[in-house]
């Protein structure tokens, strides 16, 4: 709100996608600046972009933090906003914090399975299990397929697109 950039207007849509950025790249003021543009726009699209933002934060803590809450049947947020932390709870920077956090990401599939639906699932994996394009993350989804006996068809399928599309990374890389 104090710098201006000239032939560059700052709509509502850009200041969120800066601020998002910010978020991602740790900067120490982003939960203020988060806060003062929700005041700004509080809109529902406003809340998203500020789950957007929170979910950015580049601290293994807090990834952990917003993965329990995704997982709990009991979330009171909805999918649209559901989806909007599952998008931006790992930009393409953070791959070393999702790597970290995979395990926690691939252990409750059974059980989410039994207890949500498919646009979830195909949100949850698709965002969650976005190419980490490394040797471990590749290994840990195949270890969470061998013991898929538990779960459910949809899940094992949105799994094993996982799989596959870290899998190709790997042999493009």
């Amino acid at each position: 709100g104090q710098s201006t950039l000239p032939g560059l207007p700052l709509s509502q849509e850009l200041r969120w996608r800066v601020l998002i950025a910010l978020a991602a790249d740790g900067a120490p003021e982003a939960e203020a600046r988060i806060a003062e543009e929700l005041r700004r726009d509080p809109s529902d699209q406003g809340q998203k972009q500020a789950i957007a933002a929170r979910a950015a934060r580049p601290d293994a803590a807090s990834k952990k933090r917003w993965l329990a809450e995704l997982q709990d049947p009991k979330n009171s947020l909805g999918l649209a906003r559901q989806r909007a932390a599952m998008e931006w709870l790992f930009p393409g920077t953070q791959t070393a914090l999702q790597l970290q956090v995979l395990e926690a990401i691939l252990r409750p599939l059974p059980e989410l399975g039994r207890t949500r639906d498919a646009y979830f699932l195909a949100s949850y994996t698709t965002t969650l299990l976005k190419p980490v394009c490394r040797e471990e993350s590749a290994a840990a989804m195949e270890r969470a397929l061998k013991r898929s006996d538990d779960i459910d068809p949809t899940t094992r399928l949105f799994l094993r697109e996982a799989l596959q599309a870290d899998l190709e990374c790997l042999a493009l890389r």
